[in-house]
């Protein structure tokens, strides 16, 4: 969504909680038509805190102190299992074992320099880390000025052990910002107002950055190598997989410093000499972006164990301790210096609007009005590329807008508001850069009729609404997309047989992109119906019902054959998907003496979707097209089981890949011609959500406080295909046998012929027949059998906090809050892998925090 902070387009991140005094969400198309094309994913409206007049200044601090500690860390195989499963995984099939009873007791003996039995997230992550955060503000006024000041802070140190090298290479963060505003009654009709803020971040991450080291602890399997020689030397990497624990201690580090600082004035004019409730608004912003990044980058030797050199060929020496031979013996291990070229923009907002708030008729009937105009200019200071590509990169980038709004109330009872917004763009030609956007909305609250007056006891508010209205959207159109662009090419060449001999090679011009005159917008046609009701003056429900149809969606036009020779694949607006859904919230709220239900509030949400539309050729299976699915499904077979015996195999559709034996994964022939294939496969299980929930209290006893939320989302799916055990994985080009989950171990298919006992032939078994490299093609298919249900539920937080208010005299305190809050307490899914909101295993893993803090009110 949109995020707007004091009018003005912002990142989240650039508001310190601590500054935000009321923020709304905006859904419809009423309520966002205004904004212009960056309201078709709606808008989340910030305002800021600011000093009051005739207010007497007021301080105050916040402090919490936090530990963060590791949740949902897979579970993976030590060394032994791993060794065992690879030595079943190759038996079943007919191979030879890879580990002798020996070797696999000195897996277990942790006999880490020759069998390393590495658990590579104990190795590397810590147990948990701390953080903490304070913020600083003061406000007040006069009879013509007010004020707000506010500072803050934030630091945190990484998750990961760094522990041999002297540098701190963990992946560190801080960050200190502040934000102020002045306002000023220049003129009894004219208010003029200044707002500085900004932010400034360092964080440090290892030389090889956090990312590849999230994704080598989560997939290398145990037995690869020892995180360090017990010498203390690295080990050599077998195929050019990066050892993680040496990318963290022996790489250097990197060190990013980035600030963004934004300044703004605004002009309040009224004007009731022209007419009573008709006033200007003006803002002017600047806000300036800068990055860079210094790099401390060290190479490292590589070793492996010396046997030739050793006591007895044992690889080490008379007393026992390991001996080691560099690999790599001419690396230069001394520290290098990499500055790399800043990077920044700049941009600049400029606002204006009429505005007209008036009663009138005996003032049954309020009437506002607004007209506003917005210009945004982005320029980046340090544009990249070549070519066309650095020409276009630095030229600014401009926005448009031109809204209006008339609203009207009559007699508080009926609402009816009607809206245009026309938005720029230079996405796009000339003659289609500017596009405009209507809505309307209405409501009536039923509850102020005098015929609700015998039930308003009971039922004290009713109000129903609607709206429907057209906001737009540029999509991934790109920056003068619609022109052809050109570059040099290789050519041809002439003369016999080739430059070799003699022939020479002519270079020329060719086409890129073909030029593409037609794209224009992307829309979103947004409907709204909502009823909110109020019971006993202590509940309150609002059901929201919602479609949104977005058409002319910007999408690759790949139905066009390859055979036409197009250097690209253009792009057309006839992408089309509709999504329903509704939004149900209810809120109960009532006070005694000393004990307050403050809110519990349930909030329920569903969203569902349909592609129309999505510009792909047609396919030899119609049910292969997407259309008519939902969008984020994935291209699957349909998994039924597990083969019980060769009888089964014999009498099934002919499965296309490895050789299928009992155990293996069975699949249904959709298209019925007997043979289980790519035609085969149907759109299924989606990762995006459609049932999101959350559960929100706040009690108050006396100056005691309890509140608390939860979380929850259902009906998503995870895949864990590639987490099929032996099943060769790719980082960075190395290919490797990945880590397996632990439950894999207890919990697959095996012969009777491998185990000795029947009791192993499952066919409820969580993984299949075992088998190794492209023995498992069949069983890696993405396919339902590896679709996981991931619905959760989640304590999102609690907090218990005290407010004392001190009676005695003197003391320069109005009153302190003490609490004490957990984050991500626990969370509760049959889905066990990972965490469940996260798609893939290697993301950094959900922390849960616990916090102590403390808010002071100062006197002054």
């Amino acid at each position: 969504p949109l995020i707007l902070i004091d009018g003005l387009k912002r990142d989240l991140d650039d508001v310190d909680p601590n500054d935000i005094e009321s923020f709304s969400v905006l859904k419809d198309a009423s309520a966002t038509a205004v904004y212009g094309l960056e309201g078709s994913n709606g808008i989340i409206v910030i305002k800021t805190k600011s000093g009051k007049i005739s207010e007497k200044p007021r301080v105050r601090f916040s402090y919490a102190s936090s530990v963060n500690n590791t949740t949902y860390v897979p579970e993976w195989a030590n060394a032994a299992d791993y060794a065992k499963m690879r030595n079943e995984a190759l038996v079943v099939r007919g191979r030879r074992a890879a580990y002798s009873e020996d070797e696999i007791a000195l897996f277990r003996d942790n006999n880490m320099d020759e069998y390393p039995n590495v658990d590579w997230y104990n190795t590397l992550f810590k147990q948990n880390n701390f953080s903490q955060k304070g913020n600083f503000n003061i406000s007040g006024g006069g009879n013509v000025v007010t004020y707000y000041a506010s500072g803050g802070f934030y630091t945190e140190n990484g998750m990961f052990k760094g522990n041999i090298a002297e540098y701190d290479a963990n992946a560190n963060y801080n960050q200190f910002n502040f934000r102020s505003s002045l306002k000023a009654d220049i003129t009894p009709t004219t208010t003029l107002g200044i707002g500085v803020d900004g932010r400034y971040n360092t964080t440090t991450e290892p030389g090889q950055s956090s990312d590849n080291l999230l994704q080598l602890i989560n997939r290398i399997n145990p037995t690869l190598y020892p995180a360090h020689y017990s010498n203390g030397t690295a080990p050599v990497e077998p195929e050019g997989l990066r050892n993680p624990y040496s990318l963290l201690n022996r790489t250097g580090f990197a060190r990013y410093y980035s600030n963004i600082m934004s300044a703004n004035v605004n002009l309040t004019q009224k004007l009731d000499m022209i007419t009573e409730g008709l006033f200007l608004t003006g803002i002017a912003s600047f806000t300036k972006t800068n990055s860079y990044r210094h790099r401390y980058m060290k190479n490292y030797e590589q070793h492996q164990i010396d046997y030739a050199n050793s006591y007895m060929n044992s690889g080490r020496d008379e007393e026992g301790n390991l001996l080691t031979v560099s690999t790599t013996p001419n690396i230069d291990e001394k520290m290098q210096f990499e500055k790399e070229s800043p990077t920044g923009n700049r941009l600049i907002e400029l606002q204006g609007s009429v505005n007209y708030n008036r009663r009138f008729i005996e003032n049954k009937l309020y009437l506002t009005g607004l007209v506003l105009y917005k210009q945004r200019e982005y320029l980046n200071d340090a544009p990249g590329g070549s070519g066309g590509e650095l020409l276009i990169n630095a030229l600014p980038s401009r926005e448009q807008s031109l809204a209006g709004r008339i609203a009207f109330d009559w007699v508080s009872r009926y609402f009816m508001d009607i809206n245009f917004g026309g938005s720029g763009s230079q996405m796009f030609t000339p003659d289609k850069r500017w596009s405009y956007f209507p809505s309307i909305g209405a409501g009536w609250l039923a509850s102020s009729e005098p015929f609700w007056e015998p039930v308003k006891e009971v039922i004290d508010f009713l109000k129903l609404r609607a709206s429907y209205g057209i906001v737009g959207s540029t999509g991934n159109a790109s920056r003068f997309g619609y022109m052809a662009t050109t570059s040099g090419k290789t050519g041809y060449t002439f003369g016999f047989g080739g430059a070799a001999f003699s022939g020479e090679s002519i270079g020329g011009i060719g086409e890129d992109r073909l030029e593409q005159l037609g794209l224009t917008w992307e829309k979103n046609n947004k409907t709204n119906v909502a009823l909110e009701l109020g019971f006993f003056n202590q509940m309150k429900v609002v059901l929201d019902l919602f479609e949104n149809r977005r058409t002319d969606q910007l999408i690759n036009l790949n139905r066009l054959p390859s055979t036409l020779g197009l250097p690209s694949t253009p792009k057309a607006n006839l992408g089309e998907m509709v999504s329903k859904g509704f939004d149900l919230e209810v809120t109960y709220a009532k006070s005694w003496k000393n004990f307050s239900i403050n809110y519990i509030r349930g909030v329920v949400g569903y969203n569902d979707n349909e592609i129309i539309e999505n510009g792909e050729l047609d396919p030899k299976m119609p049910y292969q097209s997407g259309i008519g699915d939902r969008w984020g499904n994935t291209l699957s077979y349909l998994a039924l089981g597990l083969f019980k015996d060769q009888e089964e195999i014999d009498n099934s559709p002919v499965q296309t890949w490895s050789t299928v034996q009992p155990g293996d994964i069975k699949y249904k022939d959709i298209n019925g011609d007997g043979i289980i294939n790519s035609e085969d496969r149907i759109w299924l299980a989606c990762k995006y959500p459609k049932w999101t929930y959350s559960v929100a209290l706040d009690l108050s006893y006396k100056q005691w406080t309890v509140a608390g939320r939860i979380i929850g989302k259902s009906d998503m799916f995870r895949s864990i295909s590639d987490r099929v055990p032996f099943s060769t994985s790719t980082i960075s080009g190395a290919s490797y046998q990945a880590a397996i989950f632990n439950a894999s171990v207890n919990d697959h298919w095996t012969p009777v012929s491998y185990s000795g006992t029947q009791a192993t032939e499952r066919p409820d078994a969580l993984y299949p027949r075992l088998g190794y490299g492209a023995d498992n093609s069949n069983n890696t298919q993405t396919s339902t059998f590896w679709l996981k249900e991931a619905s959760y539920w989640r304590i999102a937080d609690v907090e218990v906090g005290y407010t004392w208010t001190p009676k005695a005299v003197g003391l320069p305190f109005k009153n302190i809050y003490i609490y004490g809050r957990a984050e991500n307490v626990h969370t509760f899914s049959k889905f066990k892998d990972w965490n469940p909101e996260q798609t893939d295993s290697w993301a950094y893993p959900l922390k849960m925090t616990v916090s102590l803090g403390l808010e002071i009110d100062f006197k002054l």
